[in-house]
C-alpha cells in the first residue's frame, strides 16, 4: 500500500498534540438562559421562555434543574429533561438517577453534555421531570440552560 495514493509514503518526524478550538470561536455565541414554571404533580415542566425560537439551533452544554425550600409536606425526585418536539413530542431524561429533594430542602441536579453536546431544533424545549412527588403545595423549578446560539 506504501505510495499507492492513499496513504503518504513518509511520516513526520515528530508527532504534535491537537487542541479543539471550536469553543473559542463559539464562544461570543454562548448563552445562558433560566426560567421557571410551577408544578404540582409528577410531570415533565418546561417554560415557554426556554423554547428554541424558529430560525435558531442551539448546541446545548449543560441543562440544569433545581428547586429551593420545597415547603413543609413536600417532597419530590428532580431530573433535568428535555423535550423533543415533531410528530410524537417525547421526553428524554439522562441515564443518570434523579435526586431526591427532601421535605423543606433544596435540590440541583446538572446533566452536562461534554463533548457530546446536545442539538436541540426549533421547537425542543429544556426542563426538568418530578417524579415520585408528595406535594404539599406547588413546587417551581428553576431550569437553566448553556448554550450556543446558531442561527439558521
Amino acid at each position: 500500500m506504501k505510495g499507492g495514493g492513499s496513504l503518504p509514503t513518509e511520516m513526520a518526524e515528530t508527532i504534535a498534540p491537537t487542541a479543539e478550538i471550536l469553543p473559542l470561536y463559539m464562544r461570543e455565541m454562548q448563552r445562558v438562559l433560566a426560567a421557571g414554571a410551577a408544578a404540582g404533580a409528577d410531570q415533565f415542566v418546561a417554560v415557554a421562555a426556554l423554547m428554541v425560537p424558529f430560525g435558531e439551533i442551539w448546541v446545548v452544554n449543560n441543562i440544569t434543574a433545581q428547586v429551593s425550600n420545597v415547603g413543609a409536606a413536600t417532597s419530590v425526585w428532580l431530573q433535568p429533561a428535555y423535550v423533543r418536539k415533531g410528530p410524537q413530542s417525547n421526553v428524554f431524561v439522562p441515564a443518570t438517577s434523579p435526586v431526591q429533594v427532601p421535605v423543606n430542602g433544596d435540590g440541583l441536579q446538572g446533566w452536562p453534555f461534554g463533548f457530546m453536546d446536545l442539538v436541540m431544533y426549533p421547537g425542543d424545549q429544556p426542563g426538568c421531570v418530578f417524579s415520585n412527588g408528595v406535594y404539599g403545595v406547588n413546587i417551581t423549578p428553576t431550569i437553566t440552560v448553556d448554550y450556543y446560539r446558531l442561527e439558521i
